[in-house]
């Protein structure tokens, strides 16, 4: 069983046929889609569970964080702001919150109050998790609901670490990077893996050692437009879209 939540593959991942061959292997027995709007991967699931919107529901949670991806990184912004996303109003439709269906299906595994811990709402959750952080020592939970944000006093302590300060100085890198272990020498001088100036690449060249190409890292091929080609080509596309967005364009990169 394959179950999907949280927005669509389709439209946002190269190469969307291979999630297209996915559904219809016939070793995939069932599948559950769990969306917001009835994207084109949801037409392909045998059971689909409603979700509702960010509208809908409550959570806590960082604006502009990149939720781990990047170090010490907040985007569009130069504070960490804190934010409570307040329910507007009640799921419309048959639509459920994401944690709502999971306790539901929960329910009828008969571990919904191990899930739930006691019967917690999305509310109380969220009220705990702001009790469980230091925001308690910055602002009241009942001030926190009422203004709905706070922002996370700068540290006084930060050094601030231009990035290749440490380089044009010849010191050691102080940024908070994830370096990978290739650039962790002495972490010093802007680091190759043969530690010396390089033309070719010798960390790409080991994906071609032997004369054969990485076969974890295939060569895509070069996406077509339907406006060029042959004929019989062109004939593969009824309507062609002429926008601002490179083929194919980036939809639904967020769920919510």
């Amino acid at each position: 069983m394959y179950w999907r939540y949280g927005g669509s593959f389709f439209g946002t991942m190269t190469q969307t046929n291979r999630y297209v061959k996915a559904y219809r292997n016939p070793k995939l027995e069932f599948a559950v889609s769990q969306p917001i709007w009835w994207e084109g991967e949801a037409k392909f699931a045998d059971i689909v569970l409603p979700a509702c919107t960010n509208f809908e529901r409550w959570d806590i949670s960082e604006f502009a964080s990149c939720s781990g991806y990047i170090p010490h990184v907040y985007t569009q912004t130069n504070n960490r702001v804190i934010s409570l996303q307040m329910k507007c109003i009640e799921p419309l439709g048959e639509s459920k919150s994401d944690y709502d269906i999971f306790a539901a299906v929960c329910e009828r595994l008969g571990i919904g109050d191990l899930f739930t811990m006691g019967g917690k709402d999305e509310y109380e959750w969220v009220k705990e998790y702001f009790e469980a952080t230091d925001l308690p020592k910055l602002i009241s939970w009942k001030d926190f609901e009422k203004k709905g944000y706070v922002v996370v006093p700068f540290p006084e302590d930060h050094k601030s670490t231009p990035a290749l300060r440490w380089f044009a100085e010849d010191r050691v890198r102080d940024t908070p990077d994830w370096a990978i272990p290739s650039d962790t020498v002495g972490l010093k001088g802007l680091q190759t893996a043969s530690g010396k100036i390089e033309f070719v690449s010798s960390s790409l060249a080991r994906f071609e050692a032997g004369g054969n190409i990485d076969p974890e890292r295939p060569i895509m091929a070069r996406s077509s437009s339907p406006a060029g080609g042959t004929p019989q080509r062109r004939s593969l596309w009824q309507v062609s879209a002429a926008d601002g967005f490179p083929p194919p364009p980036l939809q639904l990169p967020h769920h919510g």
